[in-house]
């Protein structure tokens, strides 16, 4: 076998970057820059991560069963290098970034714009890396959706189809589009929806933004410190609540959370 073309056609393999974290019986954590990564199932939902055998992070996800994949955002590979070499917690934070337990007991950095939280349930392990498969308990995205207005909804939602790949799901009767790429949403608003008689029309741009968030309470105090007021709260006929806050320049923040004994059951892919 040719050596150089075995490399360049594995590197020819697209990856996307991770931080995996997991934290063992000890109050150790492991905090590693991976990218072997991908799901394998719908129904348990599965992913797999290739992670190095004599790696810290192998030591603890075996013990603790426990890990965390953090999603990078395309601005974060300072974290992804962050993480190439292993350090020492400090307090709740690894090489300065704040982290919060997960359900399940592992750490969830903070900054990385989407998560998932796994039970290790099978492991293979050939080679100089081990395949942890995971099953997904739960995950988390920071931003739920964006309410954008435009003069040509059905230009706008094109560009996002035919540009970021989002996949149309309705037109509503207002003729506002929504579309998804399955994290994130998108709803492209017309200039005069929502706007009652007498009122200007609003103008193209952001209408506004949502956040899903795990404790309100203290996003609530977040806001207010940072100058925002509360403007109301919306039931969205669920378990799943958003109150709205209006910030600098009067944009508008919905901060979603759940209310009540358990969330709904989310929709399944």
């Amino acid at each position: 076998m040719d050596a150089d073309a075995k490399k360049t056609a594995l590197r020819m393999i697209p990856y996307g970057l991770y931080v995996l974290t997991a934290e063992g019986k000890d109050g150790k954590v492991a905090a590693a820059t991976v990218n072997w990564v991908t799901q394998t199932a719908f129904q348990p939902p599965l992913v797999v991560v290739g992670v190095k055998a004599d790696s810290g992070a192998h030591a603890i996800i075996k013990e603790s069963k426990v890990f965390a994949l953090n999603i990078l955002g395309k601005d974060q590979k300072g974290m992804a290098f962050t993480f190439f070499k292993p350090l020492e917690r400090e307090g709740n934070s690894i090489g300065g970034e704040a982290f919060r337990k997960g359900s399940l007991g592992a750490p969830i950095l903070e900054k990385t714009p989407a998560f998932v939280e796994c039970m290790l349930i099978d492991s293979i392990e050939k080679g100089d890396h081990s395949i942890f498969v995971g099953e997904v308990k739960d995950a988390g995205v920071k931003i739920r959706h964006i309410a954008y207005r435009a003069a040509d909804v059905d230009a706008m939602a094109k560009f996002f189809v035919d540009a970021m790949g989002m996949k149309m799901i309705q037109k509503r009767k207002n003729n506002a589009i929504d579309l998804s790429d399955g994290s994130v949403n998108i709803t492209v608003l017309p200039l005069r929806a929502d706007t009652r008689e007498g009122e200007p029309t609003k103008q193209p741009g952001i209408d506004h933004i949502g956040f899903s968030v795990d404790n309100d309470q203290e996003q609530f105090r977040l806001m207010e410190a940072a100058g925002a007021r509360k403007a109301g709260a919306i039931n969205l006929g669920t378990a799943y609540y958003e109150d709205k806050f209006v910030g600098p320049e009067d944009i508008i923040i919905d901060i979603g959370h759940w209310q009540g004994a358990a969330p709904v059951a989310k929709e399944e892919q």
